[in-house]
C-alpha cells in the first residue's frame, strides 16, 4: 500500500504545545556495488559484518522499549481498532524516538456492512523515548481523514484505504468533504449499539457537528486527542509490564498515566 504523508508535529517550549512542521516521514535508498575483483569482494564483506554488527550493537542498546501491539485479547477491544493501529505502524511507525504510540481518535464508525467498513477520525501517531521511568514525547503528527476496512476470511480487519486531509486550505475543505460524507447515513452495527447503550437516537451525524469534532481532535493538549493519547500509553505500558508512570512532552511537567480501558471504550459524545 503506497505511503502516506502524516500532518507532522514538533514539540516545542512555547505557548502553544505544538506547531507545525514538514512531515517526519522519511525514505532511505540502499545501493548495492559489485566489487572488480575477488580482494575488493572480501574487504566489501567485512565492512558488511562490521555494519551489521554496529547495527546490531545500537538495536540491543535501545531494545528496552517493545513495540506497541493493539490488545486485541482485552473484553473491551475492538477490531477495527486492532487493525487501525497495525496501519498506522506500518505507513507511520519509523518517525523519531523508539517506540511509536498511536492515539486514534475515533468519531464516527459505519459498520452497517460488516464486511466493509469505514471509520471518520483523527488518526494520531506519536514517538517517544524513555528517561528514568518517563516517556518523552520526541515528535509525531495528526492524520484526520476516512479509513476503509475491509474482513478477511479469518474474520479480522485490513486498512484498505486511508483519505487524509490535504495541507493548508486542503485541510479544512477536505474534513467538511469527509463530514457531508457522514451526513444522514443510519447508525447501524456497533455504533447503533453503543448510542443505544447510552440512551442516545441511532442516527447519522449532522455534518456540522462532526466537523467541530474533527476541528477538537487536532488539539493533542485537549479532550478528545488527550484523552486518548493518555488511555493508548496507559494500555502500552500495562500490556507490556513495563515500570513507566507518566509521559511528557518537553518543557512541559509529565503526566500521570491513567486507566487502560479507555483505549477501547473512548468514543465521543454526539
Amino acid at each position: 500500500m503506497k505511503m502516506r504523508k502524516l500532518h507532522a508535529i514538533k514539540v516545542v517550549m512555547a505557548t502553544a504545545m505544538f506547531i507545525g512542521t514538514a512531515p517526519y516521514l522519511c525514505v532511505t535508498a540502499a545501493t548495492e556495488t559489485e566489487a572488480g575483483s575477488e580482494a575488493a569482494e572480501i574487504e566489501a564483506a567485512g565492512e558488511t559484518a562490521e555494519t551489521e554488527a554496529d547495527s546490531e550493537a545500537g538495536e540491543a542498546a535501545s531494545a528496552g522499549l517493545p513495540a506497541f501491539v493493539y490488545n486485541e485479547d482485552s473484553p473491551d477491544s475492538s477490531p477495527y481498532l486492532a487493525a487501525i493501529c497495525a496501519y498506522l505502524a506500518a505507513e507511520f511507525g519509523n518517525g523519531s524516538g523508539e517506540v511509536m504510540i498511536p492515539a486514534p481518535v475515533i468519531l464516527y464508525t459505519d459498520d452497517s456492512d460488516a464486511e466493509n467498513v469505514r471509520v471518520w477520525g483523527n488518526f494520531w501517531t506519536l514517538g517517544y523515548s524513555l528517561e528514568g521511568t518517563c516517556l518523552v514525547c520526541e515528535g509525531g503528527g495528526e492524520a484526520p481523514g476516512i479509513m476503509e476496512l475491509t474482513q478477511a476470511g479469518d474474520g479480522r480487519y485490513e486498512v484498505t484505504d486511508f483519505r487524509m486531509a490535504g495541507d493548508g486550505t486542503k485541510y479544512a475543505e477536505d474534513i467538511r468533504s469527509f463530514c457531508e460524507e457522514a451526513e444522514g447515513e443510519e447508525a447501524e452495527g456497533e455504533e447503533a449499539e453503543r448510542e443505544e447503550a447510552e440512551g442516545e437516537k441511532a442516527e447519522g451525524l449532522d455534518a456540522d457537528t462532526l466537523y467541530e469534532q474533527y476541528m477538537q481532535s487536532n488539539d493533542l493538549s485537549a479532550s478528545p486527542a488527550a484523552d486518548v493519547r493518555k488511555a493508548f500509553i496507559a494500555q502500552y505500558v500495562e500490556d507490556n509490564d513495563l515500570d513507566i508512570d507518566s509521559f511528557q512532552d518537553p518543557g512541559w511537567d509529565p503526566i500521570e498515566l491513567e486507566d487502560p480501558r479507555m483505549a477501547h471504550r473512548w468514543k465521543p459524545s454526539h
